[in-house]
């Protein structure tokens, strides 16, 4: 099978026939072209899938098997919306849980997994021990790999017969080039046959499916086999080093010998998957507020982690409550603090409309002069559209995650089957399983009721708007009204240029949650100039 020559830069080596050595290696062909070999025959160097490679550990696995076996009741089936918002459901055939540096996340399929910490217990300590012996491993492998794994994530599969318990997907969510590093533990059955299929992993290329060119446009097909490789033996590990992520995909075809276990260590994408991250964004932008920043970073704390927390029910926020409640509860405040400084902007926008451009109007108020001229400096008619726009996508955004947290055809019925005894068993949800959501629908736009009750008072208190059709409605009528205003003064223009230039006043929001009201450079000079005055009367 020929290899394209224009796979060279992509991190697929261009080679003549470089299927031809495992074709002779392959045990069977399946009816797709699919070659079907174990993984002590595997010898994928010099071909289209040279970086992966598959090795017996060279260190003892007797405590690390403990440990794996310790975390079950850790391993959560997960609840993924695979095509994005307003789409299906569905529940993963595999049960997970995620390990990994303080703070770190990891997304996929629109879900993401929060980690336990790597001193989170004993056995989560092991799997640290492995991450080192991985990652050590991947080095002898090619010194050059970029093998700093920071979180594993743990995947528990029980046996069936024909079926791709993990269907096929490159892994994303990690830094480019990376080396991805598995370990894997079989649980035999006592009365396993000698006959029963061993578990695969299937491998096939698929230029830039992941990586920093994800999504470009293949203008060639790829004619090169699939390969099916069989893992048949308990304590393996296999690498996919460096770039094989960014031009493959794999899935795994599940055995019927027994239970199967696997580590996957991987160097996670830091930037906007952290704590440290998140919660870095959100002092910025309320320390040195701007309406565009205010309204990117509210969307961010609110539809990337806060939702996607309580979307996991209350089970999930105990099992891990020491690890993150204070970062939940922070980025909690966070939120209350960017609602009101985006109030503050809407409050803006429709007070500029109540001054006519005059500075002679006795009726015009001197805060919608301040206003107008305000909204003048930041763009006039591109402050109202940049808002409205932000406020209808909010608006959707909401919308759909209200459907996915209230789904009755997913969240109040059959969520999976098992099959025992050849018979169909019906799993449904329990209610610490279920999404923490409001039970007023009117309040379906806060994003969690827990942390809104702890700081106590109503919700109106809290919240400065939630109805955001009215707001919409407010703020296309503010537009229509400022585009026949005239330009405002010189004398309005200083005093804009003067407003923007300082320390503009705004709410800002210390670690202990507290408000404090920081004092524009005007306001300064007026104190000054009023003690001055009063020391010379």
């Amino acid at each position: 099978t020929m290899v394209r020559a224009s796979d060279t830069k992509k991190g697929v080596p261009s080679l003549i026939n470089s299927m031809s050595r495992l074709c002779e290696l392959c045990d069977n062909k399946e009816d797709d072209g699919t070659l079907c070999l174990s993984w002590s025959r595997l010898q994928a160097e010099g071909t289209a899938y040279d970086g992966f490679v598959v090795k017996r550990t060279t260190f003892a696995t007797d405590e690390i098997d403990a440990a794996l076996d310790a975390l079950d009741p850790l391993y959560v089936y997960d609840v993924i919306q695979p095509m994005g918002l307003g789409t299906t459901l569905a529940r993963t055939k595999v049960r997970r849980c995620l390990i990994g540096d303080c703070g770190s996340t990891y997304k996929y399929l629109g879900l993401r997994m929060f980690s336990y910490p790597w001193s989170y217990n004993s056995s989560t300590k092991m799997l640290y021990a492995l991450n080192t012996k991985l990652r050590e491993e991947a080095l002898r492998l090619d010194a050059k790999a970029k093998a700093d794994f920071s979180v594993t994530l743990v995947n528990c599969m029980d046996p069936s017969e024909d079926e791709l318990k993990v269907s096929w997907h490159a892994d994303s969510c990690l830094e480019h080039s990376s080396t991805i590093g598995v370990y894997q533990r079989i649980i035999r059955n006592e009365k396993a046959r000698k006959e029963e299929e061993p578990w695969r992993i299937r491998l096939r290329v698929r230029i830039d499916a992941e990586g920093p060119r994800r999504g470009t446009p293949e203008k060639e097909e790829c004619h090169i086999p699939a390969l099916s490789v069989s893992l048949e033996s308990t304590s393996l590990c296999y690498w996919m080093l460096n770039e094989f992520n960014h031009h493959h995909q794999h899935a795994i075809q599940a055995g019927s010998a027994g239970r199967r276990i696997s580590s996957t260590h991987r160097v996670a994408r830091r930037e906007g998957h952290t704590a440290n991250w998140i919660l870095s964004l959100g002092r910025d932008t309320i320390v040195k507020p701007n309406w565009k920043n205010v309204a990117r970073t509210l969307d961010i704390i609110e539809f990337e982690w806060l939702r996607q927390w309580f979307i996991q029910g209350a089970a999930h926020a105990s099992r891990l409550a020491s690890s993150w409640r204070s970062t939940i509860d922070e980025l909690a405040q966070f939120w209350l603090a960017l609602e009101k400084l985006e109030f503050s902007r809407i409050r803006a926008l429709i007070d500029a409309t109540t001054s006519c451009g005059d500075d002679n109007n006795q009726h015009t108020s001197r805060r919608s002069r301040k206003a107008y001229a305000r909204v003048f400096s930041r763009g006039g008619l591109q402050a109202y559209d940049n808002a409205i726009s932000d406020i209808k996508t909010r608006q959707t955004k909401r919308s759909l995650w209200a459907q996915r947290e209230s789904d009755p055809n997913f969240w109040h019925a059959v969520a999976s089957t098992t099959v025992k005894k050849k018979r169909k068993k019906t799993v449904v949800f329990s209610e610490d399983e279920k999404p923490i959501i409001n039970d007023d629908a009117s309040l379906s736009s806060i994003p969690g009721r827990t942390f809104l009750q702890a700081r106590g008072g109503s919700f109106s208190d809290i919240l400065p708007y939630n109805d955001l059709e009215t707001t919409l409605c407010d703020l296309e009528t503010a537009r229509s009204i400022f585009e026949s205003l005239p330009s405002p003064s010189p004398q309005q223009q200083q005093v804009s240029s003067c407003t923007t230039s300082s320390s503009i006043s705004t709410t800002v929001l210390d670690v202990g949650g507290s408000t404090t009201r920081s004092m524009s450079g005007e306001s300064r000079k007026r104190r000054r100039k009023g003690r001055k005055k009063k020391e010379r009367v």
